[in-house]
């Protein structure tokens, strides 16, 4: 979410592609054989990571002077990516795995190279379509009323 609110960038985030909703749902890492919960937060922030939300801070007070009392230096000169895989020593209860640092490091790549546009807009229109079915079936209330925020 602090990406979304333009006190971090979206470089310093682990990839979170639409286009694994695309794969084979027989796939092992289908978004669709993910724990439910898991599932519905992948599916909004999936899209929101694709088309790389952003609020215009530019301009805003609030928003510079989260930037100066969150960070110890300038938030422009700030190397985001080599921050992907940090967590604070008090919050990391479970180390990341060696493998899923591997896996995000291939994304990664994979968001240098790519995306190709035809295949990105497709998957971030299923996403969309998915998360107002959500919304429709459920009678806005989803798996959690916590994750509507996620759907707004």
């Amino acid at each position: 979410w602090l990406a979304v609110l333009g006190v971090y960038e979206w470089e310093g985030i682990a990839p979170v592609p639409p286009e694994m909703w695309l794969l084979p749902q027989w796939f092992p890492l289908h978004p669709g054989r993910f724990w439910c919960h898991c599932r519905m937060v992948y599916l909004p922030m999936c899209y929101l990571y694709a088309r790389r939300f952003k609020y215009d801070a530019a301009a805003d007070p609030v928003t510079a002077s989260l930037r100066r009392e969150l960070y110890n230096e300038n938030y422009a000169e700030i190397r985001w990516g080599d921050f992907m895989h940090s967590v604070a020593d008090i919050d990391n209860y479970s180390p990341i795995h060696w493998m899923m640092r591997s896996l995000q490091n291939v994304l990664c790549i994979y968001e240098r190279l790519g995306p190709w546009r035809l295949i990105r807009d497709r998957s971030c229109r299923f996403a969309e379509e998915y998360i107002h079915s959500e919304d429709l079936e459920t009678n806005y209330l989803t798996i959690g009323p916590d994750l509507e925020t996620n759907y707004l």
